[in-house]
């Protein structure tokens, strides 16, 4: 069975400050810089801070995972503070849909099923992501990241086949860039079959594509 919050009457938590804090500097007399966001003058931050939380755990340095962290928090109570205001919801409500979302997605730990390794997990994952009928990567989610993906979840070929496959695909590009005259769309079709079978063939060989490419 799921663990429930305690329902102490006037019960705070930690995140309760911040929010109060977000409140004043969107509130009368507040921040005239914080008045005027909204989700979409915000949405560059998100994907900025998302990132900055990624090179601290890169960086392996604790203090500074943990300023991004609160960064990248502040992002989360920010937009639920302009939706509050619109009526829509807010930090509660986000706090309690990702907890009825984690319980749903584990009922391996909250139900009957069962799942002995990671790899049983995610299969129960994406069995219930298809049952909702969620995507399985969405649209702003950076190319490389999408094709990791996809690739990921297909797992069709061993790695001596992807190696034949970004051979010929890396032929192409490099006869296609000798010929003069060569239109955009076999141009851009050959870029995207090179990237797509090398991508493949890091993941098959336990290489992180993006990580090769951020330590490039």
């Amino acid at each position: 069975m799921a663990p429930e919050r305690s329902s102490q009457a006037g019960a705070r938590y930690p995140l309760d400050p911040l929010v109060d804090v977000l409140q004043a500097l969107r509130g009368p007399g507040g921040c005239p810089w914080d008045r005027a966001q909204t989700h979409e003058s915000l949405r560059p931050y998100v994907i900025e801070e998302a990132y900055e939380v990624a090179e601290a755990i890169d960086s392996g340095d604790g203090h500074k995972l943990r300023e991004e962290l609160g960064d990248l928090l502040l992002q989360v109570v920010f937009h639920a503070a302009i939706a509050a205001e619109a009526g829509r919801f807010d930090v509660g409500d986000v706090v309690a849909a990702i907890r009825r979302k984690l319980v749903h997605r584990h009922p391996h730990v909250f139900g009957t099923v069962s799942a002995r390794t990671p790899a049983d997990v995610e299969r129960h994952w994406a069995a219930l992501k298809a049952a909702e009928g969620r995507p399985g990567s969405p649209r702003a989610v950076p190319a490389l990241v999408r094709a990791e993906q996809a690739l990921t979840a297909a797992r069709e070929a061993p790695p001596a086949v992807w190696v034949g496959r970004a051979r010929a695909a890396v032929d192409r590009l490099a006869a296609l860039a000798g010929e003069p005259g060569v239109d955009a769309v076999r141009r851009r079709r050959a870029v995207g079959e090179a990237l797509w079978t090398l991508t493949g063939l890091a993941l098959r060989r336990g290489w992180a594509p993006r990580g090769r490419c951020t330590a490039s």
